[in-house]
């Protein structure tokens, strides 16, 4: 059985350009990698543009991406490996683990 831990809130998430410049919300996708340090919370947000502005790309905190999108809150916990999708900014998240 293993046990969920919980995401501090203040621990680090990566945002596309396209949501960093406040240009775009989080549309399609989010994935959580294993961290890489204490401070990482392994969580990526894309705003589903066919180009992803990697070279833009910022650093947020997790609280900071839940303000933009709160519909998160109930995944942020979710292990390592979980990707979530949606059909577009209206649609349900739903989690492919």
């Amino acid at each position: 059985m293993s046990t969920q831990v919980k995401v501090n809130l203040s621990s680090a998430a990566i945002v596309c350009g396209h949501i960093a410049e406040s240009e775009q919300p989080i549309i399609c996708h989010a994935q959580r990698d294993p961290p890489e340090e204490p401070a990482d919370s392994g969580w990526q947000f894309f705003c589903g543009a066919e180009s992803e502005d990697w070279e833009e790309a910022r650093v947020w905190s997790v609280s900071e991406v839940l303000q933009i999108e709160p519909d998160l809150a109930e995944f942020i916990d979710c292990p390592p490996g979980t990707v979530l999708t949606r059909s577009g900014p209206a649609g349900t998240w739903v989690a492919n683990k």
